[in-house]
């Protein structure tokens, strides 16, 4: 459990980027999300025509638009 604990507080005090796969209505997207611990992320398609930030982990916004 501390160990656990000690990987979510070195997170939560970094920078990280990632690239995932996000789910949208035309199917999905490559993006890169960049990270700043726990609290907020940023993300982009290689255009950078769809993009947005997810808080707390609640959600995506952004313009996410068909393509």
């Amino acid at each position: 459990m501390v160990g656990a604990l000690a990987k979510i507080d070195k997170f939560n005090s970094s920078i990280a980027l990632d690239e995932k796969l996000l789910k949208v209505d035309s199917g999905e997207i490559k993006v890169s999300v960049l990270y700043f611990g726990l609290g907020i992320a940023y993300f982009s398609d290689e255009t950078g025509f769809q993009s947005g930030l997810s808080t707390s982990f609640r959600f995506w916004m952004g313009r996410i638009r068909p393509t």
